[in-house]
């Protein structure tokens, strides 16, 4: 009883963290407690279980769970009476998330947000799944008879307790021994036989891979894009009939701009309609890439970035990360959504809302079913089709297209909008960068250079010091994440190509040496965090190496750092960095050939490890010309190269200008004596 009258005094500590999701459950009657050491520590004076609660503020059925559950007074009290409840935010600990949500899947086969975990004091897992409902349902059970039920296990049956997480901790044991090593040689068939299976997966139909839900790939449509530049047909064809049809489904704000997480359907038409900053970056990437095969690519690319600048660019330097799916528990994506009704009230001319009606399919019956007149907006007719349809020209059913949009602008401007994350994540914002600087480069934007630079600038200069990397948020909030690192790299090597500011290269430079010093697993490849960078693990399974080789959500940070060691080779003139990347890709080979539409990454890496990158020196021309012209026409990955650089090929090192020269590998085209030579000089490089 003295312990229950302890835990009544006890406050819900989440109030004084900076995570937005964390800040959300503040208010709630659990005596939550923020990820760390005192919380476990209390759990081993008590000897009570953890129950650990892992979310995000963007997650619907996350804060489906804090009204039904955790602010429910008599479960609020339970909890506290039984366990000691700690909070994590997905986003801002992803390392932890990650050990979880790969014991709970071996317990239940499914994983996914809210994770509802229950560890021993020690932090190791025993029982655990994801959303549970306030009452017996669907055959769940409800999550008050899961916590008695936990409860009285673990005081009452404690062997049966050990024996679940013993057998979990064997399950997701490391494998021993030395990993084997894959020759350069094999790794062309390797990749090719990836994208065989990629191709198998291929909706011919649709667009993207597999059936629903549907979640947009864009590790590997970047490695479809590479494939395509070198002559790949099919690739070529699946890159761009995906790219079209995502951009024309409900799946893409087409108002706004920018992506929604993913499709519920295989069509691409009903989203789950948050809007993630990661999927935003790694798509506008995608966008800008599929240019050089389709210009009209560039459009869609513009808009993504705007949306990052009007809406995630919200504050501050840099990108918040996530936009809100809904305003309440009882909507789904109202906001983004429409009634025939609301249309009609937004465009007053009757001959143009019927045009706008039928162009975005919005009708009587729409597509929700929370609310059956709700419609969401996709490309349902295009301009010609219109034009037949309504018997007008073409131009005249763009005007009234264009008018359309900016009314339906107007009138959704006047709607509460989803709240915007206001966090700024290091690995997801270095992926915007990068993605905004390509966009700065191939559509001679200097706004997009601008916001890219400004970002960056803002990490270095207050989340990044050296020896110790980049932390996982700009109010430096949780260091020695590997992701945050690998992205951080990539980011300030394309703005070195950028700019030629030797800063940026010093800084990558040190990033480099602290992955290879510290992140390096003993299988291969790099671990997802650096125990003495991130501190003392905080419970048992943070102690274990995992190391992150599936995109899942974002590109694998052993993908982005092993590419980004291979252009950093070739940007610093420093064979080292390729040497490392490739002796771990060899290493990595093996498991790289099982991932097939989760390895782009991966597998993007090795292509460019077969094929590099072309690296290009000047002599004599205008270098600030040179470096527009390469950033617009180069294949992505391209580095410039000073003539002594050792590792060029002699006839670079002899080159006297004046002039450029491309080289690939160990060999180098025809010089171009002019900057209009070297863009022809470029092209035929990327080809």
């Amino acid at each position: 009883m003295r312990e229950a009258t302890l835990g009544a005094r006890m406050a819900n500590r989440l109030g004084a963290e900076t995570s937005s999701y964390l800040r959300s459950a503040a208010h709630q009657p659990v005596h939550w407690n923020p990820w760390g050491p005192e919380a476990f520590e209390t759990a081993r004076r008590l000897d009570k279980p953890i129950l650990l609660d892992v979310g995000a503020v963007w997650c619907h059925w996350c804060h489906v769970m804090d009204r039904e559950s955790y602010e429910d007074p008599q479960i609020a009290a339970l909890i506290n009476e039984r366990f000691v409840a700690v909070k994590v935010d997905r986003d801002e600990r992803p390392d932890v998330d990650a050990r979880y949500q790969k014991a709970v899947q071996a317990l239940t086969g499914q994983g996914g947000w809210p994770l509802t975990a229950f560890l021993l004091p020690d932090g190791r897992a025993f029982y655990g799944g994801t959303y549970f409902p306030p009452r017996d349902a669907h055959g769940r059970p409800s999550f008050r008879r899961v916590l008695l039920g936990v409860a009285q296990t673990y005081q009452g049956r404690r062997d049966e307790v050990l024996g679940n997480a013993d057998a979990i901790e064997t399950h997701l044991a490391p494998r021993a021994g030395e990993p084997r090593s894959m020759a350069e040689e094999d790794w062309e068939s390797l990749v090719a036989h990836a994208v065989g299976d990629m191709r198998a997966a291929f909706d011919p139909v649709n667009g993207g891979f597999g059936r629903a839900p549907k979640f947009p790939h864009p590790a590997t449509h970047d490695l479809l894009a590479a494939r395509a530049l070198r002559g790949d047909a099919w690739a070529r064809d699946a890159l761009l009939h995906t790219l079209r049809r995502m951009r024309e489904g409900g799946v893409y704000d087409q108002l706004g701009g920018g992506f929604h997480r993913y499709s519920v359907d295989a069509e691409w038409i009903v989203p789950h309609f948050e809007k993630m900053l990661y999927d935003n970056a790694g798509l506008l990437r995608n966008y800008v890439r599929a240019a050089a095969l389709d210009p009209a690519m560039l459009q869609t690319a513009r808009e993504i970035a705007g949306f990052l600048r009007d809406v995630l660019g919200q504050g501050g330097d840099g990108f918040g990360g996530s936009q809100d799916a809904d305003m309440s528990l009882e909507d789904d994506g109202d906001y983004f959504t429409w009634t025939l009704d609301e249309l009609r009230a937004a465009v007053p001319d009757p001959l143009t809302a019927r045009v706008a009606a039928a162009r975005f399919h919005v009708t009587e019956r729409g597509d929700m079913h929370h609310d059956p007149r709700r419609c969401v907006l996709r490309v349902d007719v295009d301009d010609a089709g219109l034009a037949a349809a309504f018997a007008l020209p073409e131009d005249e059913v763009r005007r009234r297209l264009r008018e359309t949009e900016r009314l339906m602008r107007d009138a959704r401007a006047k709607r509460q909008a989803p709240f915007v994350d206001p966090i700024r994540y290091a690995s997801w914002n270095a992926m915007a960068i990068g993605a905004l600087l390509e966009l700065g480069g191939v559509a001679r934007d200097p706004e997009a250079d601008r916001l890219a630079l400004r970002a960056l600038d803002a990490f270095l200069a207050r989340a990044y010091k050296p020896g110790q990397g980049f932390a996982r948020t700009l109010d430096a909030r949780a260091w020695g994440l590997l992701d945050d690192n690998a992205q951080m790299l990539d980011a300030l090597l394309e703005a070195h190509f950028a700019t030629g500011e030797a800063r940026y290269l010093a800084a990558a430079r040190e990033v480099a040496d602290l992955l290879l010093a510290q992140f390096r697993h003993p299988q291969g490849g790099f671990a997802d965090r650096a125990p003495t960078l991130a501190g003392q693990a905080e419970a048992a399974p943070l102690a274990q190496a995992e190391r992150p080789l599936q995109d899942a959500p974002t590109a694998s940070a052993n993908g982005v750092a092993l590419r980004a060691l291979l252009r950093l080779s070739d940007a610093s003139g420093e064979p080292r960095y390729a040497d490392a990347a490739r002796e771990e890709l060899a290493k990595l080979a093996h498991d790289a050939a099982h991932l097939g539409l989760f390895g782009g990454a991966l597998l993007l890496a090795m292509d460019d490890a077969i094929q590099p990158p072309p690296r290009i020196v000047v002599i004599g021309l205008d270098e600030r010309e040179a470096r527009a012209v390469a950033r617009r026409a180069a294949k992505p990955g391209a580095t410039f190269a000073g003539a002594s650089d050792p590792t060029l090929p002699e006839e670079a090192r002899a080159f006297r200008g004046p002039g450029a020269l491309v080289c690939l590998g160990m060999r180098c085209l025809a010089p171009a004596r002019s900057i209009a030579e070297l863009e022809v000089r470029l092209g035929e490089a990327s080809r």
